[in-house]
């Protein structure tokens, strides 16, 4: 079996306590929910903008 692994890095806080969970597949998945700031560079100003929250 090929498993294919995607890489991501989020910075924001977490806002709820994480929970590992067990799958019956022998899997296990950690659950919790976070706070972010979507930002954008502005090209005129060449600063970054922050744009809402995720």
């Amino acid at each position: 079996m090929i498993m294919y692994e995607a890489m991501a890095t989020v910075v924001g806080t977490v806002v709820t306590h994480p929970v590992k969970r067990d799958l019956s597949n022998g899997e296990q998945v950690l659950t919790f929910r976070m706070a972010s700031n979507s930002r954008r560079l502005d090209f005129a100003t060449g600063e970054w903008v922050d744009n809402g929250t995720l």
